[in-house]
């Protein structure tokens, strides 16, 4: 079932997000995301994605700590929160 990964890391910067998930993904969505919105907030760094399945985020999870060893980055602080996908709108043209 489709769900939605709700994702808060301290003491990680903007260039440090940007380097792990090149690292990781290439500057793609990875195999099974839906979407990724990502972004710093009042006392961490957020991201939201979207996925498809558990086992295509849990892949992908192993492909993020392993960029966070390539680069050299401490992983962060990290609180997880999910829910199950009801509902997926799009603006038309996007």
């Amino acid at each position: 079932m489709a769900f939605v990964q709700v994702t808060r890391g301290r003491g990680i910067t903007k260039s440090q997000y940007d380097a792990v998930t090149r690292a990781a993904y290439g500057g793609k969505l990875a195999e099974g995301e839906i979407f990724r919105v990502a972004g710093p907030g009042k006392d961490a760094w957020y991201v939201i994605d979207g996925w498809v399945s558990r086992e295509l985020c849990d892949r992908s999870g192993e492909k993020l700590m392993s960029a966070f060893q390539k680069t050299g980055i401490p992983m962060p602080s990290m609180a997880v929160e999910e829910f199950d996908i009801h509902q997926h709108l799009k603006a038309e043209g996007g």
